[in-house]
């Protein structure tokens, strides 16, 4: 057999040596796609949640504002400067309520993610490790072989120098041997000596050989300015209300709410639209004021098409006006009846949202602007 053609062959293996983790792979692939869809269904019943705290905490701010401006209108100032601060005030209560809601969701939302990274680096240590240690028991084998090889390879050598070795002992010896025969030839040499038999039989006692053979939480940037309010904010009723919180902070403050893993996706800029919508006609907010807002905004990535004139105007209030009187109707009266405040609030809204679609069916307004109301409701 010829060993050094083997050795050679398993040289160029080890040489040309490459691991084939494709099997390995798809098991990984597979456990890591059942780990990210398991954070992206959390994540998602997270921001559901979080949005379902968020319309809660508005609608219950709206029934409290109304109820305080009823009041007030009652003692005859509903348009005085005190109406007028009420609504700032209002506006700043909810804001810090939705603020705790967005810092504490995205608490949870990093305690998501962090876990989720945390699992994904142990999988991809496990995956790492497990590859490394086939290919490492792979080529083991490759130079166990080898080795076994070479050592076959030199008992084969040994096995042939021996075998030349006592070659040429027993040429040695048959030479001396037909000397001696020569010499001692004539007639005091018997037949029987000289027959070939003989010869044989004294080769036979020389013949003696053998051979052996393998990854921000963002900071509220509202906190420099929540809790303070004003007199000297109020403005007119028909000028437009302007907060003491500048419009960057505003529109920070806004966006905060709304980041996703502090990226803004499409679900966070609909969320942005109806807040704006909802902040802009409720508070009477200036509309110069609501512009710089939302010139803060769009530097930040929300490119929604949106209109602060529509916000601003009648048709909108009127629609917070209809969601906020049957919202209040369908709760007050089903919790009255003795029914759940979760299922009826979940019930108030429904029908608050049925009203709203009515509503601006009706409104003769153009097919683009209904979509954009629509949206600022956060039905579209």
């Amino acid at each position: 057999m010829d060993y050094n053609q083997l050795i050679e062959e398993v040289k160029k293996d080890l040489d040309d040596y490459s691991f084939d983790d494709s099997e390995y792979k798809k098991i990984f692939d597979s456990a890591y796609g059942n780990l990210e869809k398991s954070y992206k269904e959390s994540r998602d019943a997270l921001e559901r949640s979080y949005y379902n705290e968020r319309r809660k905490a508005t609608a219950e701010n709206a029934l409290e504002t109304k109820s305080l401006s009823e009041e007030l209108a009652a003692r005859g100032l509903g348009k005085s400067g005190e109406s007028a601060l009420l609504k700032i005030n209002q506006a700043t209560s909810l804001n810090n309520s939705l603020n705790d809601l967005a810092v504490n969701n995205m608490d949870e939302q990093a305690k998501l993610l962090s876990d989720f990274s945390q699992r994904s680096s142990e999988l991809d240590e496990s995956y790492a490790k497990t590859v490394s240690d086939k290919a490492e028991s792979e080529k083991k084998t490759l130079y166990e072989r080898l080795e076994h090889l070479e050592d076959l390879s030199e008992q084969e050598a040994q096995r042939k120098s021996d075998e030349e070795k006592w070659r040429a002992e027993l040429n040695q010896e048959r030479y001396a041997l037909n000397q001696k025969l020569n010499a001692e030839s004539g007639d005091s040499a018997t037949e029987e000596e000289k027959s070939p038999a003989t010869i044989k039989e004294k080769f036979s006692s020389l013949v003696k050989w053998g051979s052996n053979l393998f990854s921000s939480i963002i900071k509220n940037a509202n906190a420099e300015s929540a809790g303070s309010t004003k007199n000297e904010d109020t403005t007119p009723e028909d000028e437009g209300l302007v907060p003491s919180v500048a419009p960057q902070t505003m529109g920070n403050n806004i966006l905060l709410r709304y980041l996703t893993d502090g990226k803004l996706t499409e679900f966070g800029k609909g969320g942005i639209y109806s807040e704006l919508a909802r902040l802009i006609a409720t508070s009477n907010l200036d509309k110069t004021y609501a512009e710089e807002v939302l010139a803060v905004l769009r530097s930040q990535g929300f490119d929604f098409d949106f209109s602060v004139e529509l916000a601003s105007s009648d048709y909108v209030k009127k629609g917070y006006e209809i969601y906020y009187r049957i919202y209040e109707e369908y709760y007050n009266g089903m919790t009255e009846d003795g029914e759940k405040e979760s299922d009826a609030h979940a019930t108030a809204v429904e029908k608050a949202e049925e009203a709203i679609i009515e509503y601006i069916k009706k409104l003769y307004i153009t097919t683009d602007k209904k979509k954009a109301m629509l949206k600022m409701y956060d039905l579209y």
